[in-house]
């Protein structure tokens, strides 16, 4: 019983640790990454950015926001479901938007994802910054769960299409 206890707590404090990285400048959650991809034009490498998003976005013409191939720049927002623990299962409990912002240079690229917000109906938008009104300290740490494995996810599946060689269409 003492270690059952003894491991209850240190789960709870593990749990209360969960730290997302914040921009200092803008003070905004902000996930980045900078990956260098070796012998790919910046052309290139928009072309695989374009083909990850109207692939990995269910309508990519309202996620992409800003969209600028001589700048190399794409700049959009998408939501994924918010989800809670109820009564020992998984519940839907709203939306957290963010933004995806990719930048391209010849040889490398730079994504981030930041300005992520909890969208829940009929309550008013409230940023992930801070822990929303009437949210225990569980299920605050369990969203900010959700962000950290959204954004893992998401720069480890960009990173998979940015380095992945283009397929030539052209010998079908």
């Amino acid at each position: 019983m003492k270690n059952l206890v003894f491991f209850l707590l240190i789960a709870k404090n593990a749990v209360s640790q969960i730290v997302l990285p914040i921009d200092t400048t803008t003070g905004r959650i902000a996930f980045t990454d900078i990956e260098v991809v070796d012998s790919t034009s910046k052309s290139d490498l928009y072309t695989r950015a374009k083909m990850f998003c109207i692939e990995k976005f269910t309508n990519s013409k309202n996620v992409i926001q800003m969209d600028d191939k001589e700048s190399g720049i794409i700049i959009g927002k998408y939501t994924f479901t918010h989800y809670i623990t109820m009564l020992g299962s998984l519940q839907e409990n709203g939306q957290i938007e963010t933004t995806i912002k990719i930048f391209l240079k010849d040889n490398k690229y730079k994504c981030v994802l930041t300005d992520y917000i909890f969208k829940y109906p009929g309550f008013s938008d409230h940023p992930m910054e801070t822990q929303y009104p009437g949210s225990t300290d569980r299920r605050w740490n369990y969203s900010k769960q959700q962000v950290k494995g959204n954004a893992t996810e998401m720069l480890r599946q960009l990173n998979q299409a940015m380095t992945k060689k283009s397929q030539s269409t052209n010998n079908w």
